[in-house]
């Protein structure tokens, strides 16, 4: 279906993507403030630690490039994020960042949006109808699900048994994710045996029940593989929640969020994946720039690179979040 829509909708968006990818440069009365440009950042749902971390990463990197930029919460909820396009368009922004929404079909209102001549970005998470349709910013993700698995391959011991919390069913975030647990974990130790998997949904309260229903179900759990710290963290509260002894439990995460950070540094999480919001901001504001002055013209996709967080490198990490003001 995905072929079939990309194939109907290629010629129009021939005609939208010199409007789209870059042709809103060379523009130097546009913006508001004194100069600034203006942009619209659109987040799929601000309840979630990683989009409010990137929303407001972006905001504060635009800020000190001479953007303006409006935060728009999609609240998880694919017909709304389709809406706040529609109304971003409306504000005659210089240009729009969105992290998109599995469930939203907006290729059709980005190309209409094109055809106004604002430009569009897509960050965090690729556009579900066609990944190449606009510029994209991402850190891949199965490589942060194969490096963290990697890491728990390294680290639990013989004949572990684990159990995995998987994302949002559908997103390609999730099921690429679980593909990087299954090469770097499953198939790499044949001893480690996965009890159950379940879909929580990037949410910490889902983890919570999730991990209070497995406690009740196996003996023994070695490893606790997650799709993002959030869950991780709730995995964590429900041991604790449980009165269970948790101190020999292996729990691995996703994001490098200020949070898992902190539960390394306690002792509870043993390792996560950084994908750097502030780095994902600054190069979604350079792509921004190049956009704007006419040097980017088609439709690139810049990928950033993923960091293994441990007890070798937190205290490294736990500056990081000081010098971005998410730690105290």
């Amino acid at each position: 279906m995905k072929k079939i829509i990309s194939i109907c909708l290629l010629a129009g968006m021939c005609l939208g993507l010199l409007a789209g990818c870059g042709s809103k440069g060379n523009d130097s009365d546009s913006g508001s403030g004194e100069g600034n440009k203006k942009m619209v950042y659109i987040a799929q749902d601000m309840n979630d630690p990683f989009a409010s971390w990137l929303a407001n990463s972006v905001k504060a990197v635009g800020g000190e490039n001479g953007y303006d930029v409006s935060i728009m919460d999609g609240q998880a909820d694919g017909a709304k994020l389709v809406e706040m396009l529609e109304n971003a368009k409306n504000t005659s922004p210089d240009i729009i960042v969105m992290q998109p929404n599995p469930d939203a079909q907006v290729l059709r209102t980005i190309q209409d949006i094109q055809k106004n001549e604002i430009p569009v970005i897509v960050v965090n998470l690729p556009l579900p109808e066609d990944p190449e349709a606009v510029p994209t910013v991402i850190c891949d993700d199965y490589t942060l699900g194969y490096s963290i698995a990697q890491e728990a391959a390294e680290n639990l011991k013989e004949n572990a048994n684990v159990v995995i919390l998987n994302g949002i069913p559908g997103m390609s975030v999730t099921s690429e994710r679980r593909r990087g647990f299954q090469e770097g974990l499953l198939d790499a130790r044949e001893d480690v045996t996965l009890l159950d998997e379940l879909d929580a949904n990037f949410n910490k309260d889902e983890a919570m029940d999730a991990m209070d229903d497995w406690l009740q179900k196996f003996d023994q759990i070695d490893g606790v593989i997650c799709a993002s710290d959030g869950m991780a963290l709730g995995a964590i509260e429900s041991y604790k929640s449980n009165n269970k002894d948790f101190s020999g439990v292996q729990f691995y995460g996703i994001d490098g969020l200020a949070e898992g950070c902190l539960s390394i540094q306690a002792g509870e999480e043993k390792a996560t994946v950084l994908q750097d919001a502030m780095t994902m901001a600054e190069e979604t504001i350079k792509m921004a720039d190049g956009i704007m002055d006419g040097s980017i013209t088609d439709c690139p996709t810049v990928t950033i690179d993923a960091k293994v967080i441990n007890e070798d490198n937190i205290e490294e990490m736990i500056e990081f979040h000081k010098k971005n003001g998410l730690i105290e």
